[in-house]
């Protein structure tokens, strides 16, 4: 089972992604993503924000920002992240705009002092994870995902 960010004070393994943006407190800790990465490869995050239809990360997105940033100094590997959209918008916007979020999140990790390498992909509507039809699940699909580079 993939671990999912909850809100604060809600199971941690629960499946809908917060209804509405939290802006003080991180999804998870560097430790509960370590775990997560550790165990499954991969880890959800849903509380980082951008400016509608931009790259542009929101200071909402800092704490959860910051504890990526911890996880990756107290465990410098190589990373992933993964912007994913949900399926309104052109494919080829949703594909750009999704790069562009990936880089500006990795450009924050890596001037906050990142380690270890973090890579960014932008996988626009291309790997949804629910049906795209409704607000709920539209809001399920748009995410960005920590993915674990393993070497062999």
């Amino acid at each position: 089972m993939l671990l999912l960010a909850a809100p604060l004070g809600a199971r941690a393994d629960v499946t809908a992604p917060p209804r509405a943006p939290g802006a003080e407190r991180p999804e998870l800790t560097a430790n509960e993503m370590w775990t997560a990465l550790q165990r499954d490869g991969r880890v959800r995050l849903y509380k980082i924000y951008f400016e509608v239809a931009k790259g542009t990360l929101k200071r909402e997105s800092d704490p959860t920002l910051a504890e990526i940033a911890r996880l990756l100094a107290a465990h410098p590997v190589p990373m992933r992240v993964d912007v994913h959209s949900d399926a309104r918008g052109s494919a080829e916007f949703n594909r750009q705009l999704t790069q562009t979020r990936a880089e500006a999140i990795r450009d924050w990790l890596v001037a906050h002092g990142a380690q270890g390498g973090v890579f960014a992909r932008g996988a626009g509507e291309t790997e949804p994870i629910a049906t795209n039809d409704t607000a709920l699940t539209w809001a399920k699909s748009r995410r960005v995902e920590l993915v674990l580079i393993t070497i062999k």
